[in-house]
C-alpha cells in the first residue's frame, strides 16, 4: 500500500474533476492519502508550497491528456526537479 502519493491532472485540462480522479485512484490502488497538484502557472509551480507534497510522495501519477499542458506548466521549475528526484529515488531502491 502506498502511504502518500501525488496526482498531477494538468494534461487532462478541464475534462476530468481532479478530486474525483484522486478519489478513484486512492480506492483502486488502496492508497492512504493522495495530494492533487494542479496549476497552469509556472510561478505557482515554482513555489515551495506547491512542491512540498512531492518531497514526501512515494508515487507520482499523471492523468492522460495533452502533454503540452505539462510542459507549459512544469518544464524547468521545481516541480520537474522534484518529480525527477522521486524517479531517481525509486530507481535506486529497485537495485
Amino acid at each position: 500500500m502506498v502511504h502518500a502519493s501525488a496526482l498531477i491532472p494538468t494534461a487532462a485540462g478541464n475534462v476530468i474533476d481532479p478530486q474525483k480522479a484522486a478519489e478513484a485512484l486512492t480506492k483502486s490502488l488502496e492508497m492512504k492519502r493522495i495530494t492533487v497538484l494542479h496549476t497552469t502557472r509556472r510561478d505557482e509551480a515554482e513555489s515551495e508550497k506547491f512542491v512540498a507534497p512531492l518531497k514526501t510522495a512515494r508515487a507520482v501519477s499523471f492523468a492522460g491528456g495533452r502533454q503540452w499542458r505539462l510542459v507549459d506548466s512544469y518544464l524547468g521549475p521545481r516541480t520537474q526537479r522534484e518529480v525527477g528526484d522521486r524517479r531517481r529515488h525509486r530507481d535506486h531502491r529497485a537495485r
